[in-house]
């Protein structure tokens, strides 16, 4: 859920620098307007400053491009104690650059950018949250709120990494569950939707992926699944209509 998550990105920066850096001047930054960004930037400006009187946090957002973000980072870590790169692109360009200042990332899957290796124990200067259940948890609570809802037909968009990273695993996850799952993914909400409406019928549940295509969409998803309960992995689904989401919290 998204309150929660900007909770948990807070908490997780808070633990990983206020205690062994005690860092008094940060500076955070991302690529392409976000609502959600804006959200986690003023919390943690909040959350630090009420931590230490002295604390000064430079946020620099919605830079265009990945080009726009090199000068800023090499700039952060010149003037300040620590940095937060937020969204994919920032991942990805501490990836090929790594930080000398302690840094947090927030990201989907963090380790899908070459930021880190092993999420378990982050290398270098790096360290940060992921919002990403595994479906397995997921699918469980779903079962558990209703048991005729399966087979489940899984939702998203075939472009963006958090798709990608369910449609590695969904198969064996729901074997495990016995759960029959299929997975429908496009690259636009309005295939998406065609191929939801037509498969809808045949499933007992649809439950759409953590992406914006399908939160954004979500309402037209809604009425292309018709009369089948549609279940979420993101709070934008619930407050849009969908029966329940399960999120990180």
């Amino acid at each position: 859920m998204k309150t929660m998550i900007a909770f948990m990105v807070v908490l997780g920066f808070v633990v990983a620098f206020h205690g062994p850096t005690n860092a008094q001047s940060v500076g955070i930054t991302w690529t392409g307007a976000s609502k959600a960004q804006d959200t986690l930037a003023a919390a943690l400006e909040a959350k630090l400053k009420s931590l230490s009187s002295n604390a000064v946090v430079e946020i620099v957002p919605v830079l265009p491009n990945i080009d726009a973000l090199g000068p800023v980072i090499s700039r952060f870590e010149e003037e300040k104690d620590a940095l937060v790169g937020l969204r994919f692109p920032g991942s990805r360009f501490l990836s090929t650059n790594p930080p000398s200042k302690p840094t947090f990332v927030g990201i989907a899957r963090p380790e899908s950018t070459g930021v880190i290796e092993n999420i378990e124990e982050p290398e270098g200067n790096i360290t940060g949250v992921t919002a990403v259940l595994p479906l397995e948890v997921i699918a469980e609570v779903i079962s558990a709120l209703n048991p005729e809802a399966t087979p489940l037909l899984i939702v998203g968009d075939s472009t963006h990494v958090n798709t990608q990273f369910y449609l590695e695993s969904y198969e064996a996850t729901c074997e495990a569950l016995f759960i029959e799952c299929t997975y429908v993914a496009g690259e636009n909400l309005e295939a998406v939707a065609a191929e939801l409406k037509e498969k809808a019928p045949q499933y007992g549940g649809v439950l759409l992926d953590q992406t914006a295509l399908t939160v954004n969409g979500t309402e037209t998803l809604l009425a292309a699944a018709g009369s089948t309960p549609v279940y979420g992995m993101n709070r934008g689904h619930a407050t849009r209509g969908a029966i329940a989401a399960v999120a990180s919290d």
